[in-house]
């Protein structure tokens, strides 16, 4: 072979090795780009992975309410124990008072019975030893349903004010509309029989259903009983809302022989 074609033979071998490593290398690359392309456009394509998904986060737990004590507190059975819960937010009447029993007996309405969740805010239990709590039934905050529909006050104590603002929101709706605490018109408390006059020695002269708006414009001397614009009487332990009224001027006369008695429900 002459030696000028070997020479030219050796210099096409080795430019055509040079390029058989530089097309592979670039082969390479563009496989590597593929790659990572194809995954990130999956990525956008597919739905994340699957979550696991609890019915509750870490600040929820699920109990069973097993008395209702007050109007904002209640007990209920946790991790085989019986453990008091005080409502976060809000106070209601004490018992002992008509509008803590109200509340009592609304509390009662929505929670006695049922399967509640139990909502951590920052601290876990006040001074008492109860667990500081936001009471869930369903949907609905027990917490804000008592100060909306006017059986509790919103009150709140730091650091435990995450529903601050919508407790002291509803507080204004039932002021607005004079529910319950709000209410400030007399009101038949009960049932109750209307007299001729301060006794109930004086003739039954109707009656009124509870709840009846009552206007009241005096009172005997003890303030036992309460007289209405039409001249009827009724006894003042069945009043709610009772103004301060002047003490009447006169009083009916009774039946000869009759002696006004004490008032009775």
């Amino acid at each position: 072979m002459p030696l000028n074609f070997k020479r030219r033979w050796r210099r096409w071998r080795r430019s055509l090795d040079a390029s058989v490593w530089v097309s592979a290398v670039i082969a390479a690359l563009l496989l590597g780009i593929c790659a990572v392309a194809l995954v990130l456009v999956r990525g956008k394509a597919l739905p994340p992975p699957a979550q696991v998904v609890t019915p509750t986060d870490a600040r929820f737990t699920e109990a069973q309410v097993v008395r209702v004590v007050d109007g904002d507190t209640i007990k209920v059975a946790l991790a085989g124990q019986t453990i008091s819960v005080r409502y976060i937010g809000i106070d209601a009447a004490e018992l002992g008072t008509t509008e803590g029993a109200t509340a009592r007996e609304q509390n009662s309405i929505l929670v006695s019975g049922r399967k509640v969740r139990l909502e951590r805010d920052v601290s876990e239990t006040d001074r008492y030893g109860r667990l500081l709590r936001y009471v869930w039934v369903d949907d609905v905050m027990v917490n804000a349903a008592l100060v909306q529909q006017g059986y509790a006050r919103a009150a709140a104590y730091p650091p435990d004010i995450r529903y601050e603002a919508l407790l002291a929101a509803q507080q204004r709706d039932a002021e607005s509309a004079r529910r319950g605490l709000w209410d400030t018109v007399a009101r038949a408390a009960q049932a109750a029989n209307l007299r001729a006059g301060p006794g109930t020695a004086y003739p039954r002269v109707g009656g009124v259903p509870a709840g009846q708006a009552l206007q009241i414009v005096a009172r005997d001397a003890t303030s036992d009983w309460y007289q209405l614009a039409g001249g009827a009487w009724i006894a003042g332990e069945l009043v709610s809302n009772a103004p301060d009224v002047p003490m009447a001027k006169s009083l009916p006369r009774l039946t000869p022989g009759a002696t006004p008695t004490a008032p009775r429900p």
